[in-house]
């Protein structure tokens, strides 16, 4: 997934189409200050070379790609990642993962606004980087490396793909208790815990109560546990990411 310079073009045109995602400036590489022209997007699909960077403001908008392929060739899973602020609704995102989805299929996305009281847990599953630099905000990533492990947390908003509807099982996800779960037409299961995000931080305990519920439901040994140990072999799908 995003190995060619086609298949970055087909998630641009996903990207162009949300008007409150697109670029403002990109690059390849820090810093990030080419003035992304709606005139020109063959100049940036002819730079791509398994990664893109962008951002925008108002809202205010960090976007990364990096493609199936890590430095030393092997195959990882693509990642993008976008970092918003609260402008953007969390369902507009929503819709941005479903369109990859069709698009590209996905082994798994999320939403998510994480909060203080997740740091610790976020440190140790090496997803939390802490306190993005000049900013307020706390950073959360993923690794194609930690899904290969675990996977690092359940999220407000969570979408499986194939590998972990045939892990979990398809009615299994379909029944969590959540507040919402949504399968989409590529088969991807979505499950929304709560009505609201900020429900992560208006009552962090039965947030984090309700996930620890629905772990429990889906298969408590597919997540990080802080209190096991270093090597403990979690329940993971197979990905088919060989070569």
């Amino acid at each position: 997934m995003l190995a060619s310079r086609e298949e970055f073009g087909r998630l641009l045109d996903i990207v162009i189409s949300m008007h409150d995602l697109t670029p403002q400036r990109w690059n390849t590489y820090e810093p990030i200050k080419r003035m992304f022209d709606f005139d020109d997007v063959v100049t940036v699909m002819d730079a791509y070379n398994l990664t893109f960077l962008w951002k925008r403001k108002k809202p205010d908008l960090l976007g990364c790609v990096f493609g199936d392929k890590n430095l030393y060739g092997k195959r990882q899973h693509a990642l993008i990642s976008i970092e918003a602020d609260g402008r953007i609704d969390a369902i507009r995102l929503f819709d941005f993962i479903v369109s990859v989805s069709q698009g590209f299929g996905l082994h798994f996305s999320y939403i998510h606004q994480p909060c203080m009281a997740e740091i610790e847990v976020g440190k140790a599953n090496g997803t939390m980087i802490g306190l993005m630099p000049g900013r307020k905000d706390l950073a959360l990533g993923l690794s194609s490396h930690a899904l290969r492990r675990y996977i690092p947390n359940l999220y407000w908003l969570t979408v499986f793909g194939k590998p972990y509807v045939e892990l979990f099982g398809r009615e299994s996800l379909l029944s969590s208790p959540v507040f919402r779960v949504s399968e989409l037409e590529t088969g991807c299961i979505a499950l929304q815990l709560t009505p609201d995000i900020h429900d992560i931080h208006a009552d962090y305990d039965a947030f984090d109560e309700l996930r620890r519920q629905v772990k429990g439901h889906l298969n408590s040994n597919a997540f990080f546990q802080p209190n096991m140990r270093l090597r403990h072999r979690y329940d993971v799908p197979d990905f088919g990411l060989t070569g």
